[in-house]
């Protein structure tokens, strides 16, 4: 659902903007965001899962990020 995702919020951001989403002003782009990942359309969540899913991979697989939640640095680790 990925690319079908993709392809959804590229064309609704056409059509309501008249622009695409790169062009939006970076508040409109959060706002853009949140409303498809959190808004009532069910669909819309549905489609932009796979975005939102892949965009949360890719935070995660930054070394700053890794090294942060890497199980040496934590301290309840060593009770496991």
């Amino acid at each position: 659902l990925c690319r079908p995702g993709m392809l959804a919020v590229r064309a609704a951001t056409r059509v309501a903007d008249f622009r695409g989403f790169c062009e939006l002003a970076p508040e409109q782009r959060r706002r853009w965001v949140e409303g498809w990942a959190y808004g009532r359309m069910s669909l819309g969540r549905q489609l932009f899962r796979g975005p939102r899913s892949t965009a949360l991979l890719a935070y995660y697989d930054l070394p700053a990020v890794r090294a942060r939640f890497d199980r040496g640095s934590d301290p309840r680790a060593a009770a496991r």
